[in-house]
């Protein structure tokens, strides 16, 4: 890699989302790679259904090296798109799990 003066390498990876109250939705990481590193030392995790302005930062970053102030505002941009809290999410498959029980029973 030539890092011209740039701190970081970001690969944008992709992940399979198979519950199907989330369709529509991407989720996965991104790997960022110090300089003179042979592998990622940070993932940033995102999950989000804004999918036109992900694809869009993606489209833009991926295979990139960035500077730390890049890697900043690529941190508070994911962490402003992503959906919800753990807890929200949580309570979401809970009544997930609910429901498909309830089915079960029928």
């Amino acid at each position: 890699m030539m890092w011209k003066n740039k701190k970081f390498f970001l690969s944008f990876i992709e992940e399979a989302v198979l519950n199907p109250d989330y369709e529509g939705y991407v989720g996965g990481r991104v790997e960022v790679t110090k300089a003179g590193e042979d592998y990622a030392s940070e993932e940033i995790r995102f999950f989000t259904n804004k999918l036109s302005d992900f694809y869009r930062l993606r489209d833009e970053l991926d295979f990139k090296e960035v500077s730390a102030a890049q890697l900043q505002r690529l941190k508070k941009t994911l962490n402003e798109m992503n959906v919800g809290t753990e807890k929200a999410y949580r309570a979401r498959l809970s009544e997930g799990n609910r429901r498909r029980a309830a089915g079960k029973e029928k």
